[in-house]
């Protein structure tokens, strides 16, 4: 089970945290952890029915903020394809995660959601240029170009990052966890280092 919450209790001031959660309308490991829900009217309905707390009506801007804080803003969503586009009109374009067992409904959210880190089964936290094997983490980009001069082709690619796990949360990984990041030291002078190949991988 994966506790929707939980991920936006810690840490949640971070660009990698969560802010928004649309969802086909099934409430279990719906925890709080402090959490302040922010929820369209059949949400509010439903986790209120399931004695959840802190749930509020959500504002007309809601679903366009960055909270910043222990604040949710919840939406129903009848399928994957109101999922997406709920998330490419609202979202920040940084890191979409779909939380499913269908193959088919994750692989259609990995190909048409519009952001630069998109997620099947692993949190947000991922989102980090250190948990990306690129060492230390100097700045988050949704921009699509970065050329500023003369342009060759190298200037007009883009990454779009895929990340498919089973439940894993960053507080599973490094000093002190029970599992560790597989990071290999890389050569600069390798030819895939500098064509800005990276891997990410999970240890079991």
């Amino acid at each position: 089970a994966y506790d929707v919450a939980k991920v936006q209790s810690y840490g949640f001031g971070t660009s990698n945290s969560s802010t928004s959660l649309a969802f086909h309308p099934i409430v279990e490991h719906m925890g709080t952890h402090g959490i302040t829900f922010h929820c369209d009217e059949p949400t509010l309905k439903l986790l209120q029915a399931a004695n959840c707390i802190n749930v509020i009506a959500a504002g007309p801007s809601d679903y366009d903020t960055e909270f910043l804080d222990k604040h949710l803003a919840v939406k129903a969503v009848a399928n994957v394809d109101e999922a997406i586009a709920h998330i490419n009109y609202h979202g920040s374009h940084h890191t979409d995660v779909v939380l499913t067992e269908n193959k088919e409904i994750a692989k259609r959210f990995l190909q048409q959601v519009d952001s630069a880190d998109v997620f099947w089964n692993a949190s947000t936290r991922f989102s980090d240029g250190f948990r990306f094997g690129l060492g230390a983490e100097i700045g988050i980009s949704t921009n699509k170009t970065h050329a500023r001069g003369p342009v060759g082709l190298e200037g007009l690619v883009i990454y779009k990052y895929h990340l498919h796990g089973k439940g894993q949360i960053t507080a599973d990984y490094g000093p002190g966890a029970h599992r560790d990041y597989l990071h290999t030291a890389m050569d600069p002078n390798d030819a895939a280092v500098q064509n800005r190949f990276h891997r990410l991988e999970f240890t079991e």
